[in-house]
């Protein structure tokens, strides 16, 4: 026996019947409908969702600081002197300071205006002439430190106690 190939037939058919096209409008109809009913509930679960933080956020957070008040002219004043205590160079003046003083005299106290650029320091020797020779070599180191001047003494038990103005400039 002898195999036989099977014959195919070729026909010409029409994809597209009426019912068929029906069927996939009204698909698309529905799907177009189901996506459009989709998004309605998207957009009716963000408002709740933002609804419910809003609810929850704590009142404080949501709340503006209130504007910081102006300062006043006194406290201008104050903060403007702060800032130029800040800017000084503190650094210098203390590698101008500390070569001068020896061992015999100590410094205890530096006080700096910044407005007017004065300094006065106070410190201790072991005699007067020791303390007015301190202000000697700070008068004659000059630099950022003029018109130094000895200003007090004071006779104490162990020493003298000083105190030497000078006007300071960066």
């Amino acid at each position: 026996m002898a195999m036989m190939a099977p014959r195919l037939q070729w026909r010409l058919v029409r994809r597209w019947h009426r019912r068929t096209l029906f069927v996939s409008v009204a698909c698309a109809l529905v799907m177009a409908g189901l996506a459009a009913w989709q998004h309605r509930l998207d957009r009716k679960l963000a408002l709740r969702q933002s609804l419910f933080d809003r609810r929850t956020m704590p009142r404080h957070a949501t709340r503006r600081a209130p504007a910081p008040e102006p300062l006043s002219p006194g406290a201008l004043r104050e903060l403007q002197r702060q800032r130029l205590l800040l800017v000084r160079d503190w650094g210098a003046l203390s590698a101008r300071l500390a070569p001068v003083a020896s061992e015999e005299v100590r410094l205890l106290e530096i006080e700096a205006d910044p407005e007017t650029g004065t300094l006065r320091l106070a410190g201790s020797a072991a005699s007067a002439l020791q303390a007015n020779a301190y202000a000697e070599r700070m008068a004659k180191a000059g630099g950022m430190l003029r018109r130094v001047r000895l200003l007090g003494l004071e006779r104490r038990t162990g020493g003298v106690r000083f105190e030497v103005g000078a006007q300071w400039s960066d």
